[in-house]
């Protein structure tokens, strides 16, 4: 007689259950994506004003009818330097606690970028230009 081959209904089933229970845990972990995604895009996002604002800056220093006024962290005064705006509803530019506002032409306040549903805040440097 031949020797059959194979897994017995018992052991399959254990299997199964073992891979429902590995789902359950681990399968969370990788579902949402969507906060890490969110959290990057304002962290590149506060990134890109930062060098805006710098840029700003050289071209003011350089040739001042090449440039943007800039006063503060408001979403109103950083999307004068970005080639694409930010959303104001979704994002919220405010000088850091602590920090004073820039006074003078050159001055540099650190600011915090927020963004509606996103838990962290970003930092990026704001530099006046009037």
């Amino acid at each position: 007689m031949k020797a059959q081959s194979g897994f017995t209904l018992v052991e399959l089933i254990i299997v199964i259950v073992i891979l429902g229970i590995l789902s359950a845990v681990a399968l969370p972990r990788f579902i949402d994506f969507s906060g890490d995604a969110e959290e990057a895009a304002l962290s590149a996002n506060a990134a890109a004003i930062s060098s805006a604002m710098s840029i700003n800056y050289a071209a003011c220093t350089l040739d001042k009818t090449e440039c943007e006024d800039v006063a503060d962290c408001t979403l109103a005064e950083v999307n004068n330097v970005l080639t694409q705006d930010l959303d104001t509803t979704k994002y919220t530019g405010a000088l850091k606690t602590g920090e004073t506002a820039p006074a003078a032409n050159g001055d540099s306040a650190i600011c915090t970028l927020s963004a509606t549903g996103v838990t962290e805040t970003a930092e990026f440097t704001v530099i006046r230009w009037q």
